[in-house]
């Protein structure tokens, strides 16, 4: 019974993330240049950390620990759902970029760390093409009204597990003026409503 068990193929398996497994987030803003949390804010009002308004010259940055998925697998498929609470402007779309330098504790619009020295963005903002992030976004996402939104990040998962790219995350921005994407925060209380799930199996299965 042994042998014949040892002798079937594995099967894949799914695991799944949400908000609250994020241990790097950060919100930054060209107007708030050395915050780390500038998430609602502007022409004279207070930043503050309850809400997450993506406007332009504003990024949302988040990151997920890959550590579960066991190694000699396949990344089968992986999806992002974003949750959209509300729209602004005509034909409001927003972008998701796979980051390619590192960030951490102290990140801000002008700096991507702070220790043991601070390091600056390429471009402020995290703009840098293929140098803050990647040269084309992995998706870009029109959908106006309050939805959850499935974002197929599989080519940046894949990447991330095989060791091709460094594991950064992703940034989520607003490009064009005029508009406004309200999304549901994942460090206050939408945690839940955010979800990474990836469906991997083990490599060399038919």
């Amino acid at each position: 019974l042994l042998a014949l068990l040892a002798a079937r193929p594995l099967r894949g398996a799914t695991v799944s993330y949400d908000g609250s497994h994020s241990r790097r987030m950060a919100v930054i803003d060209e107007q708030a240049t050395r915050l780390s949390w500038a998430t609602v804010g502007r022409l004279g009002s207070p930043f503050n950390t309850t809400g997450l308004f993506l406007i332009p010259g504003r990024a949302f940055l988040i990151h997920f620990d890959l550590a579960a998925i066991p190694p000699g697998q396949r990344i089968v498929k992986a999806e992002l759902l974003v949750p959209v609470a509300d729209t602004a402007g005509h034909d409001p779309r927003f972008f998701i970029w796979r980051l390619v330098a590192g960030w951490g504790v102290g990140v801000c619009w002008d700096e991507r760390l702070q220790e043991p020295a601070p390091v600056k963005w390429a471009v402020p903002g995290g703009r840098g093409p293929g140098l803050d992030r990647a040269l084309e976004p992995t998706a870009v996402i029109r959908q106006p009204g309050r939805v959850q939104i499935p974002v197929n990040v599989t080519a940046d998962v894949a990447l991330w597990y095989a060791g091709a790219a460094p594991n950064e995350g992703w940034m989520m921005t607003v490009e064009d003026p005029g508009i406004w994407v309200a999304l549901r925060p994942p460090f206050w209380n939408a945690a839940q409503q955010w979800t990474l799930q990836i469906t991997y199996e083990p490599e060399g299965t038919p």
